[in-house]
């Protein structure tokens, strides 16, 4: 049975979206987190290009992938 605070829980995320402090988050970090976040599937950062489009966000700019891989 869902009570109360689950449904406010539920209802919460499907209305809110994330906030980032900006003296703890980059702002490329906090653009990668809204974006992976996308309540949208279709609109979500990788839906199009999978993870070669995540990879190629500002934030993992200095990645070296190669060297990774």
């Amino acid at each position: 049975m869902v009570d109360s605070q689950d449904k406010a829980l539920d209802r919460a995320i499907k209305e809110m979206e994330p906030e980032f402090d900006p003296e703890i988050f980059a702002p490329d970090a906090a653009d990668l987190c809204r974006r992976l976040m996308d309540k949208d599937p279709k609109l979500r950062l990788g839906a199009h290009g999978g993870s070669t489009e995540i990879m190629a966000h500002p934030w993992f700019e200095s990645v070296d992938w190669e060297g990774i891989i």
